[in-house]
């Protein structure tokens, strides 16, 4: 499967080069604020002010990492695994990141946050065993989601925003596994929900017109998005765009029974954010 590819860096969302552009806002938005004040033995206090502000990202994950082994009881423990998966993304070490999600969400099974990074980090890991996991975990995640606190006390608006975006990633997981299940209608129907909430993203746009395409019968409407996921490809230089093409050339042409219109859907999906109203290709015979 394709892989997410966005310029946006998350702070709790860390892939590199294949990050998903709602996992920027999601972590960026939900920082952990820490309890200092609730802290009342000194040497605990002390450990965590040095940890949280310690400049070094990668120094700053361990150190809150080494506080929360050390502190298991503290108060604040939550925010120190918070802290210490933020300052890991921002160390750019993925395999830390998951791996202070997994322990999070094992201390605090309602975290959303650290839900929404596993599905993030499982569904991107090609193989169906993973998929499924991220599956179970967006599951959890979207039944949370309605109660998610805003945590770090940000502009009522962006904090909806951030919540639509963890919910298209949930339902991007969720679509993704029902794809590798071949279970094409309940992946259009996941798949759907995702691309509405406007991520942008052409691996959604994609995995969704290959839901519509393999369907039986078929969905037309695949092929705007097949060509949306086309033009959102080359224009962030993605390889993907490449590997796209014959596949939805040959999907058109069969159904259609030509190439006749493909290079003016091509151009108009380009400029649109959605299949117009009337959006139609004509079957083969018609």
């Amino acid at each position: 499967m394709i892989r997410f590819l966005s310029s946006v860096v998350a702070a709790l969302l860390i892939a590199a080069s294949t990050l998903h552009p709602a996992a920027a806002q999601t972590a960026k938005t939900l920082q952990p604020t820490g309890e200092q004040k609730a802290i009342k033995d000194k040497g605990e206090y002390d450990a965590y002010t040095a940890a949280l502000t310690n400049k070094d990202a990668a120094q700053r994950g361990a150190a809150m990492e080494a506080f929360a082994a050390k502190y298991p009881r503290s108060t604040v423990y939550g925010d120190a695994l918070r802290q210490a998966m933020a300052a890991y993304q921002a160390a750019g070490n993925a395999a830390k990141v998951t791996e202070i999600a997994e322990r999070l969400v094992r201390h605090d099974p309602k975290n959303v946050e650290a839900l929404a990074v596993l599905t993030f980090f499982k569904m991107n890991v090609p193989n169906a065993a993973s998929v499924n996991e991220a599956k179970g975990y967006a599951e959890r995640g979207l039944k949370l989601l309605p109660g998610m606190k805003n945590t770090a006390n940000v502009p009522a608006a962006q904090f909806t925003a951030v919540k639509r975006q963890t919910e298209a990633i949930f339902y991007s997981a969720i679509g993704l596994a029902e794809l590798y299940a071949k279970n094409y209608p309940a992946a259009r129907g996941a798949l759907l929900k995702t691309v509405a909430l406007h991520l942008n993203g052409f691996a959604d746009y994609y995995r969704l017109a290959v839901a519509q395409l393999e369907m039986s019968p078929i969905d037309p409407q695949g092929f705007w998005y097949i060509a949306k996921s086309i033009a959102v490809a080359k224009k962030s230089d993605a390889p993907d765009a490449a590997k796209i093409e014959p596949y939805a050339a040959a999907k058109y042409k069969k159904y259609h029974g030509s190439m006749d219109g493909w290079d003016a859907l091509l151009a108009s999906a380009a400029k649109e954010s959605a299949p117009p109203r009337r959006f139609a290709v004509t079957p083969a015979g018609k």
